[in-house]
């Protein structure tokens, strides 16, 4: 049967603690984006204007910060119905008065699908959805949105995987560590939440510690 964006769950970045040779062989292939240290919201807005937020674990779990905190000023950005998924970082983490939501994908769009959409045609919808700065490394692109509550996750070449690390000083503030993603293909969203996804991969930071080599570089792969 036909589904409907609105009951879809993006998927989860699996774990690694070394970057594999399928990124680093083809590096054109994906973008590299900062992790956040915040609760993952999927943002559902139907054509009522009616805007939720939805945790990780499902419709059971609308995050209670959304519902503490006034969120329908979102129409006033995106035209609804739209359908995105996000970080939504508190402000100890964010160092700031309010929550901030930072965007990294978006399948629903004034009603327009994107679900089938490559996921680097999807940054650009979100960047275009939400104003701000553009910059060109090369083939990519990285955003930087001008709003307090409302951000977007820039996407840097894979060749910044490294100085993205090492800047990462406190992963008990808002960066974590580094969530590599496909950008040539459709990122899946699925029926259910919690389905781990091999195009995106995430590299987490150690609380306590530094978890990248001495010598500052992002980890290889130990078998290459």
């Amino acid at each position: 049967m036909p589904h409907s964006e609105m009951t879809l769950f993006p998927g989860q970045p699996m774990r690694i603690y070394s970057v594999p040779d399928s990124i680093t062989a083809h590096p054109e292939k994906w973008c590299v984006q900062i992790k956040k240290n915040g609760h993952r919201a999927v943002v559902r807005c139907d054509e009522t204007g009616t805007v939720k937020m939805i945790g990780r674990h499902g419709d059971d779990h609308e995050l209670t910060a959304s519902k503490r905190h006034e969120w329908q000023w979102l129409t006033d950005v995106l035209k609804p119905p739209f359908v995105l998924d996000g970080e939504l970082v508190g402000p100890r983490q964010a160092g700031t008065k309010n929550y901030v939501l930072w965007m990294f994908d978006i399948i629903l769009l004034k009603g327009k699908s994107f679900e089938r959409r490559p996921y680097l045609d999807r940054l650009y919808t979100l960047w275009a959805a939400n104003p701000g700065n553009v910059h060109v490394h090369g083939t990519h692109y990285s955003y930087e949105a001008c709003s307090e509550k409302l951000r977007n996750v820039p996407g840097y070449p894979i060749s910044w995987a490294s100085d993205l690390f090492r800047n990462i000083l406190n992963p008990d503030g808002e960066n974590e560590g580094l969530v590599f993603k496909r950008t040539d293909i459709p990122l899946a969203w699925h029926t259910r939440p919690g389905v781990e996804d091999p195009n995106q991969l995430k590299l987490r930071m150690e609380k306590g510690g530094e978890s990248f080599e001495p010598d500052g570089e992002v980890p290889s792969d130990p078998a290459r």
